[in-house]
């Protein structure tokens, strides 16, 4: 697994994609859920929609 955030610019390499950063991907998503339940949905969901 690659420890880079950005796609190398010399061929081949330029055009894999290589194996996605799924730890990365995981721990955001567990960030991204940690704030919901700290926040509380409804005012998430009042801040997006303003109601």
């Amino acid at each position: 697994m690659s420890e880079q955030v950005y796609q190398p610019d010399f061929l081949p390499d330029k055009f894999e994609s290589g194996t996605p950063n799924y730890p990365w991907d995981r721990r955001t998503g567990e960030q991204g859920l940690t704030f919901i339940r700290k926040t509380g949905i409804e005012n998430v969901q009042e801040a997006r929609t303003g109601v």
